[in-house]
């Protein structure tokens, strides 16, 4: 087998596993298969990979009192940190789409299994976008800002993607402080549920 069929069959089965293992579930309720070789774009969809995993958990079993919990006046509350990662998931994706790409047409509008559901699978995609992205389309992505302003792809990494992170790990904390703690048996180590 050549090098470009074996990648296309994993990408194959990598989103094949990811959509039916869980058919009416979404994605990310685990990881996928480590991909055989490390490569940059290998690396960087296992990141958005564990950003998916931990935000599936995160927002798993979110209920109004959740959505609506601030731990104090001056942070966000629940619901508005999901509205931020939903458009972080966005700038991700966003160097391997057209400039204008923005598939949220009214935020206010949405409800949370909407979002949820937009961000996991925006996520997914981008995945299988980096799994399969060869060294010279990752090192020339950019990630476009509008009115002619760009950044290079280094800025997703730094940028949207820790910053998806790290709003993910307080919606944790905060829906711990709400009395809703994630599913204990939930293992970002192996990337699968106890």
């Amino acid at each position: 087998m050549d090098k470009a069929f074996k990648l296309s069959l994993t990408l194959i089965l990598t989103v094949v596993t990811l959509m039916n293992a869980n058919a009416q579930d979404l994605p990310f309720k685990s990881m996928p298969e480590y991909a055989e070789k490390y490569t940059a774009g290998t690396m960087v969809a296992r990141m958005v990979e564990g950003l998916g995993y931990r935000y599936y958990w995160a927002t798993e079993g979110l209920i109004a009192k959740d959505l609506a919990f601030e731990p104090t006046k001056d942070a966000r509350d629940v619901e508005s940190t999901i509205d931020h990662i939903l458009t972080l998931s966005v700038m991700v994706l966003r160097p391997f789409r057209t400039p204008d790409f923005y598939p949220i047409e009214n935020l206010s509008e949405m409800d949370f299994a909407a979002k949820r559901k937009l961000t996991l699978e925006l996520l997914l995609e981008a995945s299988v976008e980096m799994r399969s992205a060869p060294l010279d389309k990752l090192a020339n992505a950019e990630l476009d800002l509008g009115r002619g302003n760009s950044l290079p792809f280094w800025n997703v990494l730094n940028g949207p993607l820790a910053d998806a992170i790290y709003h993910t790990g307080q919606i944790v904390s905060f829906r711990r402080m709400s009395g809703n703690p994630i599913d204990p048996s939930v293992n970002v180590l192996m990337g699968r549920n106890n």
